[in-house]
C-alpha cells in the first residue's frame, strides 16, 4: 500500500469519524432544546384548550334591550366558566382564542378585581385559570394603576391550568398588599 492511499484511507476514517460525531452533536442539542421546550407552556395545547364558539356580544347592546352587555360584571362573572363563550381572532393559520368573559372583566377593571378575588376558590381548574388571567387585565386599570404606582398584577405563565398554584400565589400576594384600595372607595 502506497503512502498515498493510507493517507486517503485515514482521511476518509478521519471523515466518517467527524461525520459521526457531528450527527451526534447535533442530535444532543436537537434533544436539549426539544427538553427546555417542555416546560410549562405560555398556552395551552390544543389538547387542553376549550370547544371553541363564535359568541358574540354586541358592543353597544342597550341595557333595557334584555341583551347582556360587554361591560356586565354580573353576566361576565356568571360566564367565567363556560368553555365555550369564546371567539377566535388571528390570520387564519395562527389562531387565537379569545375568552370572552376574562375579556370583559379585564376591561371593567378595579370594580371586577374582588369578586376575581373570590373566583380564585373554585374548584373548577379552568375558572380560575381564566380568573387569574382577568385580574392580570383589571389590574392594568388606569385608575387602579394610579393608586398601586403602576404596580399591576404581572403572571409569569397565563391561560395555562397547570401554573394556576404559582399564579394563585402571586394574585393572593398583591391582592394582600392591595386590598384596602376596595374598602376605601365604592369603585
Amino acid at each position: 500500500m502506497t503512502t498515498i492511499q493510507k493517507n486517503t484511507q485515514s482521511n476518509a476514517r478521519y471523515c466518517k469519524r467527524t461525520s459521526l460525531v457531528t450527527f451526534a452533536g447535533a442530535a444532543c442539542v436537537s434533544l436539549w432544546l426539544s427538553a427546555c421546550s417542555s416546560s410549562i407552556p405560555d398556552e395551552p395545547t390544543p389538547q387542553d384548550e376549550p370547544p371553541v364558539s363564535h359568541e358574540q356580544l354586541p358592543a353597544e347592546a342597550d341595557a333595557d334591550d334584555g341583551q347582556p352587555r360587554h361591560d356586565d360584571l354580573e353576566y361576565n362573572l356568571q360566564r367565567l366558566d363556560d368553555q365555550n363563550y369564546t371567539q377566535i381572532y388571528g390570520d387564519g393559520e395562527n389562531d387565537k382564542i379569545w375568552y370572552s368573559a376574562a375579556e370583559n372583566l379585564g376591561q371593567i377593571g378595579k370594580p371586577a378585581v374582588p369578586h376575581l378575588i373570590e373566583k380564585l376558590d373554585s374548584n373548577d381548574s379552568f375558572e380560575v385559570m381564566l380568573a387569574l388571567y382577568a385580574l392580570q387585565l383589571a389590574s392594568q386599570d388606569a385608575k387602579l394603576q394610579a393608586q398601586t404606582d403602576y404596580n399591576y398584577l404581572t403572571l409569569p405563565s397565563v391561560l395555562n391550568p397547570r401554573a394556576n398554584n404559582h399564579n394563585k400565589a402571586i394574585a393572593l400576594s398583591w391582592w394582600q398588599e392591595y386590598q384596602h384600595l376596595w374598602h376605601a372607595t365604592d369603585d
